[in-house]
C-alpha cells in the first residue's frame, strides 16, 4: 500500500475514533471486520492514541463477535444431538466442558478487570484531590498544577477503559457459556455479578449512558433480582443541627422524561438529633429542610450512594440574621465540574471531571444585582464624585449598554442591539418590539450590566459600609456552582433539560435582534435552583472569584445571547478585571452569620 493509499485510510480511521470517544467508546462505533482489512497496511506508529485505541479496541471487538459465532455453531450440534436423542451423558459432559471452558476465560478476565477497576478508582480520587489543590497560586503555578491534574485524570481513564474492557470480555465469555447452557443459573449470576461491576465504574466516572445500558442488562439477567438489591442498599442519615429540636422535612428528587428534576414524597422525619435514620427509597438525591422556632428555614440538598452512611449537621440562622433577598447555603459537599465528552469538557467548558467538592456556609442573593439597586449605590456615591466612575457602560458599541445621567436628576438606560438603539428613563418602560412576550420590561429590575469587576468591587464595599449586607464579597467559583446545581451534578439549575421558557438565552425570544436582551430578575421560576435561586441560568453573566489563578476572574451562568451550552452550570469563561460587557453583570455572597450551638 503506497502512502497516497494509506492517507485516506488513516483519515476516516482518526474520524471514526473521535466519534467513538465523542459517544463514550461505545462498541456500535467501532469497525467491522471488512473495514478493519483496509488497515492492514496502514503503520500503526502513524496513528494518534485515540486512534491506536480505536483499532485495538475494534479488533478486539471482531474476536469477540467470532467467539460468540463459533459459540452458537458449537451449540447448534449440541442441540440437534439431544432432539434426534443423542447419548444424554455424553452431551451432557460436552456440555459442561464448554461452560467450563468459557468460565475459565471468564475468571482470567474477570481477576484482570478487577485489578484494573481498583487502580482506576485510585487514579481517581488521585486526580479529584488535584484538581481540588488546582488554585490559589499564580497565573503560571494554576497552570502546572492543572496540568498535573489533567494528566492524573487521563491516567484514570486509561485504567478504566482496561477495567471495562477486560470486565466486558469476561461478560462475553459468559453469555457464550450460557448459550451453551440456557439453564444455567450459576453463569447467568455471574454475568450479573461482572455487569454490576461494570455499572460501579460508570457510575464512579459519572457514565450516565453507560450506566442506563447496563442496568437494562442487569435487569435481562437477574430474574430474581437478589442481586439488584445490592444497588439499592438504603442509605442512613444522622442528623443534628444548631439549635437542635430543629423539624426535618425529607423530599425526593426524581427525573423525569424529560429530564426535568422535580421533588416528591415530602415527609416529616421529626426532630433533631436523628439518628442513623434509613432512607428506604434507597440511594439518590435528596432535600432536606429544616425549621426551628426564632431561627430562618435552611434547605440542604443532600445526595446519598448506596448504603452509605452520612453523618450531617446543618446550623440555622437567627431570624434577621439573613438579610432581605439573601438565601442562606449550610455547609455541605456536593459535585463539581463536568462529566460531559472530554474534548467539550477541557476544551469548551474549561471545566473539572465531575467529583465530589464542598463548601461552608455563605449567603447568597435570590436574584442579579438590579439597576435599580446600582442606581442606589450611584445616589449615595455621588457626593463622593464616584457617580459617574461607577456609572454603566459597555465597551463594544454594536452591542452595548449605557446609563446617563440628565439634568433632571432621572437617569436613561440606552440598550445597542446591533445598533438598533433601545431606550427609556426611569419610571418609564423599556420596550422589546421583536417579542411576544414580557415586551414591557421594568429597567430598574432588569440585572446590571455594562459593570466592571472593579465597579463591581466598589458596589460590594458600599453594601459593606453602609451595613445593607454586612459581609457583602463575590461569591467563590465553588459557592456558586453549589447554589445553582445542588448537590447532584444537573447539568441546569433545575435538572438536565432546558426549553426556551425555562430561563433567557438565545432561544428564549427566538434569536431576534429586537427582542435580545435581559429579562427583569426573576422572570423564569422555572429553572429556580435547589436553594431557590432565580436566573443561575441566563439573563447575564455573572462575576466570580475563580477556583483558579488568584488573578483570574470568572463569570458563570451564561447570558441572554448565548446558547444552551454556554449556560451550563459547569461552564466556566474568564474575562479581564477592567472589561465591560452587556451580557455580564453581577450575584452578591456574603459571609455566613454566626450561628451559636
Amino acid at each position: 500500500m503506497t502512502e497516497g493509499e494509506k492517507r485516506p485510510v488513516r483519515e476516516r480511521l482518526e474520524a471514526a475514533a473521535a466519534e467513538w470517544a465523542r459517544l463514550e467508546r461505545t462498541r456500535e462505533a467501532l469497525w467491522s471486520e471488512r473495514l478493519l482489512l483496509e488497515t492492514q497496511g496502514v503503520d500503526r506508529d502513524a496513528l494518534s492514541p485515540r486512534g491506536t485505541e480505536f483499532l485495538d479496541a475494534s479488533h478486539s471487538a471482531t474476536r469477540r463477535r467470532r467467539w460468540r459465532q463459533r459459540a452458537l455453531l458449537m451449540a447448534v450440534p449440541l442441540a440437534l444431538v439431544l432432539a434426534l436423542g443423542g447419548v444424554r451423558l455424553q452431551a451432557q459432559w460436552t456440555r459442561a466442558r464448554k461452560v467450563a471452558w468459557y468460565e475459565a476465560q471468564a475468571t482470567g478476565l474477570t481477576e484482570r478487570g478487577l485489578a484494573r477497576k481498583q487502580a482506576a478508582e485510585a487514579l481517581r480520587l488521585r486526580a479529584h484531590g488535584l484538581f481540588e489543590a488546582v488554585g490559589g497560586g499564580t497565573v503560571e503555578e494554576t497552570a502546572a498544577r492543572r496540568e498535573s491534574a489533567e494528566r492524573a485524570w487521563e491516567e484514570a481513564l486509561t485504567a478504566l477503559h482496561e477495567a471495562d474492557d477486560a470486565l466486558d470480555e469476561a461478560g462475553q465469555s459468559l453469555e457464550a457459556a450460557l448459550v451453551v447452557d440456557l439453564s444455567n443459573d450459576r453463569v447467568r449470576g455471574r454475568i450479573v455479578d461482572v455487569l454490576i461491576e461494570r455499572l460501579e465504574l460508570a457510575e464512579s466516572f459519572h457514565q450516565q449512558n453507560r450506566l442506563r445500558e447496563l442496568t437494562r442488562r442487569i435487569r435481562a439477567y437477574d430474574s430474581d433480582g437478589l442481586r439488584q438489591e445490592r444497588l439499592q442498599a438504603p442509605p442512613e442519615l444522622s442528623l443534628t443541627s444548631s439549635p437542635s429540636g430543629a423539624e426535618v422535612v425529607l423530599e425526593r428528587y426524581q427525573e423525569d422524561a424529560k429530564g426535568y428534576r422535580t421533588l416528591s414524597g415530602a415527609q416529616r422525619l421529626g426532630r433533631t438529633p436523628l439518628a442513623k435514620l434509613v432512607l428506604e427509597e434507597g440511594p439518590g438525591s435528596y432535600r432536606l429542610t429544616l425549621h426551628a422556632p426564632g431561627h430562618v428555614p435552611v434547605q440542604a440538598p443532600v445526595l446519598l450512594g448506596r448504603g452509605e452512611h452520612l453523618p450531617l449537621h446543618v446550623p440555622l440562622p437567627a431570624e434577621g440574621a439573613v438579610p432581605e433577598g439573601f438565601v442562606y447555603v449550610p455547609p455541605g459537599r456536593f459535585l463539581v465540574g463536568s462529566a460531559e465528552p472530554e474534548d467539550m469538557r477541557r476544551g469548551l467548558l474549561n471545566a473539572p471531571p465531575l467529583h465530589e467538592s464542598q463548601t461552608g456556609g455563605f449567603l447568597v442573593a435570590r436574584t442579579e444585582v438590579t439597576f435599580g439597586q446600582w442606581l442606589e449605590f450611584l445616589r449615595d456615591e455621588s457626593p463622593g464624585g464616584l457617580a459617574q466612575g461607577r456609572r454603566p457602560y459597555s465597551d463594544v458599541r454594536q452591542w452595548g449598554v449605557e446609563l446617563t445621567p440628565a439634568a433632571s436628576g432621572r437617569w436613561r438606560l440606552t440598550f445597542q442591539l446591533n445598533k438598533r438603539s433601545l431606550s427609556a428613563s426611569e419610571g418609564e418602560p423599556l420596550l422589546f418590539p421583536g417579542r411576544a412576550v414580557r415586551r414591557e420590561q421594568d429597567w430598574s429590575r432588569l440585572p446590571v450590566s455594562g459593570i466592571s469587576f472593579e465597579d463591581a468591587r466598589a458596589y460590594l464595599a458600599w453594601l459593606n459600609r453602609t451595613g445593607r449586607v454586612p459581609g457583602a464579597r463575590f461569591c467563590h467559583e465553588r459557592e456558586w456552582e453549589r447554589a445553582a446545581r445542588g448537590a447532584d451534578g444537573r447539568a441546569f439549575p433545575h435538572g438536565n433539560r432546558l426549553e426556551a421558557e425555562d430561563a433567557n438565552f438565545d432561544q428564549t425570544y427566538g434569536r431576534k435582534t429586537d427582542a435580545f436582551g435581559p429579562d427583569e430578575v426573576g422572570s423564569h421560576p422555572a429553572s429556580a435552583s435547589p436553594f431557590g435561586l432565580l436566573d443561575m441560568t441566563g439573563n447575564v453573566y455573572e462575576f466570580t472569584l475563580s477556583m483558579g489563578a488568584r488573578e483570574e476572574i470568572a463569570i458563570r451562568g451564561g447570558s441572554w445571547y448565548f446558547d444552551r451550552v454556554s449556560v451550563l452550570a459547569a461552564n466556566r469563561t474568564f474575562v479581564e478585571p477592567r472589561t465591560r460587557d452587556i451580557g455580564t453583570g453581577m450575584r452578591v455572597c456574603a459571609d455566613a452569620p454566626a450561628v451559636g450551638p
